[in-house]
């Protein structure tokens, strides 16, 4: 699910549209050749879908994300560690390495970002990428394996373990071992969900705007993470985000977790979304269709992807108002 439902946000409204749209419908200084009527009125105020909202004291506010950014605070990001730092706002005069107070500073300051071509979640900035096996140690061990997680649901074949444990005998140890390690999948699974998401994940804070330069800007094995109500962004109201003309991949799920009581006879749940929002006020977005094709073959038995076929219009949130 794209967006993640909660009572707290009950009034959020999420557009979609089909697929088949394009992007070269949203930008007309690329899609008309023809030259511009002069007579044609010029929009000197907010306009358009999520461009102002009404909030709870009924005042009007625009939607502008990284309006006003200094020059140190506009950057060409073509890389996974180059956005971060972006995101991060590194070059902001306030940034200072290791003080949560500046590092917070600069994340809250207007930002710009110009994305070039294709981005990895994945990538580990030494020509390599994250896999499978990566995740199983980086950055925290773990001892899940997906063949004994899945095995942890055979009732039967735990019972039959337990049996042998109860009847003693050379091979109750191993039963005993293989029993506890069984017994700790579920908890492993989750930190081994823990890694690849600190790898993948992309927070964006507020008053950032990310343009895509370009018709192949696009993000693969990651996510964008627009939450900016979390602790790491010290529970920010307004998000004040504009995203536009970026392609989106859903990333890959190495550790998928299994919900019996999904559905009638359960199902597995990818944890990654292409975008995930938490929580957002006063945030645009306007892109190209998601997609869920992966360029690199899965070093794991089991890995599920999110699938969408939408093209995700905007996301208006509160008391919204479209002028």
């Amino acid at each position: 699910m794209l967006v993640k439902n909660s009572r707290r946000f009950r009034y959020s409204v999420l557009c979609v549209a089909l697929s088949s749209l394009f992007l070269s419908g949203c930008d007309n200084s690329s899609s008309h050749t023809e030259s511009a009527d002069e007579t044609l009125p010029v929009k000197t105020a907010p306009f358009g879908w999520t461009a102002q909202y009404k909030d709870v004291d009924g005042t009007a506010a625009a939607t502008t994300g990284g309006e006003g950014a200094r020059a140190e605070s506009i950057y060409v990001v073509s890389s996974r560690q180059e956005l971060k730092d972006a995101l991060s706002n590194v070059r902001s005069p306030n940034y200072l390495a290791g003080d949560a107070t500046a590092e917070l500073t600069a994340k809250l300051e207007p930002k710009i970002i110009y994305w070039v071509g294709t981005i990895c979640g994945d990538d580990l900035g030494n020509g390599t990428y994250a896999d499978a096996t990566y995740y199983k140690t980086k950055p925290n061990k773990t001892t899940f394996d997906f063949d004994l997680y899945v095995k942890a649901f055979d009732k039967d074949y735990l019972a039959q373990l337990q049996a042998t444990i109860d009847a003693g005998g050379a091979e109750a140890t191993a039963a005993q071992t293989e029993l506890s390690l069984l017994k700790k999948q579920n908890g492993q699974r989750l930190q081994y969900a823990n890694n690849q998401k600190a790898q993948i994940q992309f927070q964006v804070p507020p008053n950032t705007t990310i343009l895509g330069v370009g018709q192949d800007a696009r993000l693969e094995e990651g996510y964008l993470s627009i939450n900016t109500l979390s602790h790491t962004f010290n529970k920010t109201d307004n998000s004040n985000i504009i995203i536009r003309n970026i392609t989106f991949q859903a990333p890959r799920d190495f550790a998928p977790a299994w919900d019996a009581g999904d559905g009638a006879s359960g199902n597995w749940n990818a944890r990654y979304d292409a975008v995930s929002i938490n929580a957002s006020k006063m945030s645009g977005l306007i892109t190209v269709p998601l997609l869920t094709v992966s360029t690199r073959t899965a070093k794991s038995r089991c890995c599920l992807v999110n699938t969408f076929n939408v093209m995700m219009v905007c996301w208006i949130s509160k008391m919204a108002r479209i002028t």
